[in-house]
């Protein structure tokens, strides 16, 4: 035997919503530690809908099946059912392929994990956790060179009944497109140091779409506050120092509705306010309803007439889309800087 070649089955907790032509082959070949690898998203073939304008359907990847082929000369032995001595029936192979396992599963795993964040990051497909799939990471089928198969194991399944951002894009939540295919190998081939502030706002999707409010709220917000805080006062620079050397001693308080509108206008030129004025009022309502979560445990806020209101799903999909314009806004001006 000149190859050995694992194939898993990974079903998805959550699915993956994309937006391409199915005839496309969504198979993506790379290698990782010296071994090849075969990465192929797999739809349900059912779950799909377009609206009438729309030339393309929008389907569901629910299952990833990777293939892992490492050079092999020893040849398995047989898969026998008779018990020899004190051995139970398929011990050998057993042993085999116990002794072959483990390098074939830190691949899997790693190419797992990176695959999660790549969905759940930027894609923004919520539910989905690195940690219990590594976890519960099932057992490979193999294979020789030939894809003659050798041994197989028994996989599980999950299903979702339902998936947000299927009919209308809301948090964030993106379709795997044909243009996305290059970033996706680069996720599989490297890993990726997601920014703070990207996974707070994750864990807010999580929450929001959990009917989990208060906490979608707060971790809102914060992911906002870093997000700005971190563009305007890097570690790296001085005023980055000076900030965190006043902050320390509590000696500054700067709301990040003001950075974004009188101190951007001072470091850029523009401020966001002006760019967007119902994008930064979306925002300091945000904050407003932050702080009275924080402070009197109320999901509520008021408004600039003194109103009071308590932000449903279409108000926390308004703040979203807000904060994603804010941060567009602010990426480009760090640019031109």
């Amino acid at each position: 035997m000149e190859r050995l070649i694992a194939k898993y089955q990974i079903e998805l907790e959550y699915p993956v919503l994309f937006k391409r032509s199915e005839n496309d082959n969504l198979v993506y070949a790379v290698k990782i530690q010296g071994a090849d690898v075969e990465v192929q998203l797999i739809s349900d073939g059912f779950s799909k809908g377009k609206r009438k304008h729309e030339k393309l359907w929008t389907s569901m990847i629910d299952r990833v099946e990777i293939k892992i082929s490492l050079p092999e000369n020893e040849v398995p032995p047989p898969a026998d059912r008779i018990p020899k001595g004190d051995h139970p029936s398929f011990y050998e192979i057993e042993q085999y392929f116990e002794n072959h396992i483990s390098k074939y599963n830190d691949i899997a795993k790693t190419i797992v994990q990176r695959l999660i964040i790549y969905f759940k990051y930027n894609l923004g497909t919520p539910f989905l956790s690195d940690r219990k799939r590594l976890n519960n990471l099932s057992l490979p089928t193999w294979f020789d060179e030939n894809n003659k198969e050798i041994w197989k194991t028994i996989n599980r399944a999950v299903y979702a009944t339902y998936t947000p951002g299927k009919s209308k894009t809301e948090f964030g939540i993106k379709k795997f497109r044909k243009s996305d295919d290059k970033k996706l190998i680069e996720a599989i081939k490297n890993d990726v140091e997601i920014p703070l502030y990207q996974e707070i706002l994750s864990d807010a999707r999580t929450a929001i779409l959990q009917k989990n409010y208060r906490r979608g709220i707060l971790e809102m917000a914060i992911a906002c506050e870093i997000a700005v805080k971190q563009t305007f006062f890097a570690e790296s620079t001085i005023s980055g120092l000076a900030y965190e050397y006043l902050e320390n001693q509590g000696r500054v308080r700067i709301r990040t509705i003001d950075l974004i509108s009188n101190v951007s206008e001072y470091v850029f030129g523009e401020n966001f306010k002006s760019v967007n004025e119902q994008a930064w009022r979306n925002i300091d309502y945000l904050f407003r309803c932050r702080n009275k979560i924080a402070h009197r445990g109320e999901v509520m806020y008021r408004d600039d007439s003194g109103i009071s209101h308590q932000p449903n799903m279409d108000t926390l999909r308004g703040w979203w889309n807000s904060i994603e314009e804010m941060l567009v806004w602010l990426s480009k001006k760090k640019r031109n800087l």
